[in-house]
């Protein structure tokens, strides 16, 4: 079962290396909602939490050519929020 995602993801991931939009539209899809939960428990902000996976995301299809991933997608997007999570808490203090 894990192969079969991690081969749907370097489908995914070859299509946005050529510019596919709807590529960019699946990964949203199948993801954003757990992206926004996973920043929501970090920042415990319903707004905060959308606005930063939503430039997450965008991030991420602005680099998307560039783009290496050795784990899942899933947990690649998973990091880059926690991580932006983090910078915007530590901006805060």
């Amino acid at each position: 079962m894990q192969n079969s995602s991690i081969s749907e993801d370097q489908t995914i991931l070859a299509l946005l290396q050529n510019n596919d939009e709807q590529a960019m539209e699946r990964i949203f899809d199948a993801y954003y909602p757990y992206l926004v939960n996973t920043a929501y428990h970090v920042l415990m902000d319903g707004h905060q939490a959308k606005d930063l996976v939503q430039d997450v995301l965008f991030h991420f299809w602005e680099k998307r050519d560039s783009i290496t991933i050795e784990s899942g997608l899933k947990s690649y997007l998973r990091r880059a929020v926690t991580n932006k999570c983090i910078d915007q808490i530590r901006r805060k203090k």
